[in-house]
């Protein structure tokens, strides 16, 4: 049985904060699949939303048999999970140099976070990310854009039957 759900359950009880550029600590809040917000408001940012969509362009989730000769049935799944981190609005008073700066400290927070997290539980190991600051829509079709961080995550599951 695949401990899919509990690896969002896991990813969303990990707090990553960073210090802003112009000092003190930001930690976004986080929102588990169950949680996700229909908008993201100002008041509520920053934020994150963890996502069971591929990164664009990206391929979905795979499943490779590694069981030979057997009748149970084994493999490893690789499950795409994004997790996107919501800034500030496009367009909100804040000046690009320190928004921009701001989505370095925290992509530099989130592989720190990653580094101590590679198991975030049973039978799930963290095999890739790609991180891409940058200027993202949410919800998608809205036509609402915010300064963010997607952080594209692959993980390997061991399945057993």
């Amino acid at each position: 049985m695949s401990n899919l759900r509990a690896l969002y359950t896991a990813i969303a009880g990990i707090d990553i904060a960073f210090t802003a550029e112009a000092g003190g600590s930001v930690t976004p809040t986080v929102y588990d699949l169950h949680e996700l917000p229909n908008t993201a408001e100002t008041a509520d940012l920053p934020m994150r939303v963890l996502l069971p969509l591929e990164e664009w362009g990206g391929e979905g989730p795979t499943f490779d048999m590694i069981s030979v000769g057997t009748s149970s049935v084994s493999g490893l799944m690789f499950w795409n999970v994004v997790d996107l981190m919501l800034y500030d609005a496009v367009g909100q008073t804040r000046g690009m140099l320190d928004i921009l700066a701001d989505l370095v400290r925290y992509s530099a927070a989130y592989v720190d976070m990653l580094a101590n997290n590679r198991v975030p539980t049973a039978n799930i190991q963290l095999m890739n990310v790609a991180i891409r600051p940058g200027v993202y829509e949410w919800p998608i079709q809205s036509g609402r854009s915010y300064f963010g961080v997607e952080c594209a995550l692959v993980y390997q599951e061991l399945i057993n039957a």
